[in-house]
């Protein structure tokens, strides 16, 4: 193999290699996603263990949306500090908060 050639391959191996690797704050475009953002304490409520862990996921990802707003969430992760448990017989009720982050593009201002 001449030097040409294995200049050109070792490029594309550090190209390669370069995309592989992504910084904590995902690029997309112009645009990241700033994470490290928290929601309040919350709890959901439902017939079953399911349909309370989707009740909170709704409420918390509610504030998500409203802390973000214009900007859309661009991630999302439910932490919970209650399992399911059983208020009453017939109800079951998940608790916790989220963590999450906005997708900040063209410049916007990190809050």
């Amino acid at each position: 193999m001449n030097r040409k050639s294995l200049f050109l391959v070792s490029c594309l191996g550090i190209v390669a290699l370069f995309a592989l690797v992504t910084p904590s704050s995902a690029l997309i475009g112009n645009c990241y996603c700033y994470t490290g953002e928290q929601t309040g304490q919350n709890w959901g409520m439902g017939a079953t263990c399911t349909d309370a862990n989707n009740d909170l996921r709704a409420h918390l990802l509610a504030e998500a949306r409203a802390w973000c707003t214009p900007d859309p969430v661009c991630s999302f992760v439910v932490n919970y500090t209650t399992s399911c448990w059983q208020p009453t017989p017939t109800t079951w009720q998940a608790d916790g908060f989220g963590t999450f982050g906005c997708k900040i593009c063209d410049g916007g201002i990190i809050p």
